[in-house]
């Protein structure tokens, strides 16, 4: 990169016969006396210097001023530093603070702007010289031994770069196939769940018929058996000789019609076990089925959050190992591109005669970016040209005119002015 210029401290010119500054804005050069050089100074060329009929109109811009040296009549002037204006007495402190304030604030804002221009100036060069270094490796008519030595450094970094490309493509190509058979089994397992809940929705309508027929026999055979009790407990009664008997014969009545209707419940009995006996195996059985599908479908689950957990660290791992390609691919390009652009400087530096038209934008490049440097340089001296001790000055003389300001006001609103009526 070729280095910023920087401004003389010490330029000659043609003698003149009187010193002159242009006062400019908020910003202007501090006046004064020139001082005067010993000795014959050599005129030495600027790259920064522009012309007066190119003179810009600018917050900062300083003219030159002249004067003349008395050994020899040859004339020299000093650059003045920029700085911000400054004025003696009262009004001039007073005036200072916001000179401070505004210019410091303008000049920073455009320190950041001049920044950013070098910044991009700078990018907009190397990408120059990298056009220039990348046009002389690829023609043939260029057979220098730089260019030679080039051009092999960049076959292999253009190998590496390679390498590392076919490799990321070869990344990308495992991570899609990893997803793909992620989705695959990831759709058989939904078909897989979607069946098997198809089955348990069928056992589930078998199921709850049988447990509605089987609660009805096991009430039908509670009811019995309390039946049974009931009569059992009425006929033990009537055997102990519980109760009013006009005669035995009454008593042997009765205890014959509850034996009678106690075989005619007694009946139902056989029936209901045999229909409880018949429902409870074909329960069991369904119930049976019904847990293996539960299990199958935790284990199939089980199965996919498995598959899913070892598919994403795949995935991370074959990720991982993009990213440190990528960086390498990315790396042997910025190699290349930085070679390129050592060539482009170097070439620049020795303007063969075919490269002209090429080399003529990077000149332009140079100039805006002496020029640039130039002003950040200016800005900079601005911001540290602040003089401290004018500052606290101003500061300290409107404190004391708003203090004035303000005890005057207080001392009207209580009425203590005899010249002036009460508020």
């Amino acid at each position: 990169m070729a280095a910023s210029p920087t401004v003389p401290a010490v330029q000659t010119v043609p003698a003149a016969p009187a010193v002159q500054t242009v006062p400019v804005g908020e910003f202007d050069a501090p006046r004064g006396a020139h001082h005067a050089l010993d000795g014959k100074l050599e005129s030495r060329g600027d790259p920064t210097m522009i012309d007066a009929s190119h003179l810009r109109t600018d917050e900062t811009e300083i003219r030159e001023s002249r004067g003349k040296v008395a050994d020899a009549g040859i004339a020299a002037t000093l650059r003045h530093a920029p700085a911000l204006p400054r004025r003696r007495g009262l009004w001039g402190d007073l005036r200072y603070v916001f000179t401070v304030a505004l210019g410091v604030r303008r000049a920073r804002r455009e320190l950041v702007v001049r920044e950013r221009e070098q910044l991009e100036r700078e990018q907009t060069r190397r990408r120059h010289l990298a056009a220039i270094g990348r046009t002389a490796a690829s023609a043939a008519e260029f057979d220098q031994t730089q260019i030679r030595r080039a051009r092999d450094s960049l076959s292999t970094i253009n190998d590496d770069r390679n390498k590392h490309a076919s490799q990321v493509g070869d990344c990308d190509a495992e991570m899609e196939t990893v997803r793909r058979e992620r989705q695959a089994k990831a759709a058989a397992h939904q078909q897989e769940i979607e069946a098997l809940e198809a089955e348990q929705t069928q056992l589930q309508s078998k199921y709850e018929p049988l447990l509605r027929e089987s609660a009805a026999a096991r009430r039908k055979a509670t009811d019995l058996r309390n039946s049974l009790i009931k009569l059992d407990g009425r006929i033990r009664n009537v055997e102990a000789g519980r109760g009013k008997w006009a005669d035995k014969a009454s008593q042997a009545a009765e205890l014959a019609a509850l034996r009678a209707e106690r075989q005619g419940v007694a009946r139902d009995e056989p029936i209901i076990a045999a229909q409880l006996d018949m429902l409870v195996p074909r329960i069991a059985s369904i119930e049976a089925a019904r847990e293996r599908v539960r299990r199958k479908v935790a284990e199939r689950n089980e199965e996919e959050e498995e598959d899913r957990k070892r598919s994403d660290e795949l995935l991370s791992a074959i990720g991982a190992k993009r990213k440190v390609v990528e960086r390498a691919t990315a790396d042997a390009e910025k190699a290349r591109e930085r070679m390129l652009a050592e060539l482009g400087e170097r070439l620049y530096v020795d303007r063969p005669a075919d490269l002209a038209n090429h080399l003529a934008p990077i000149d332009g490049i140079d100039l805006e970016l002496g020029d640039g440097q130039r002003r950040i340089m200016e800005i900079k001296e601005i911001l540290t040209s602040v003089d401290r001790w004018k500052l606290a000055r101003g500061v300290l003389w409107w404190t004391l005119i708003l203090a004035a300001l303000g005890a005057g006001a207080w001392f009207y609103l209580q009425g203590q002015i005899p010249f002036l009526p009460p508020p």
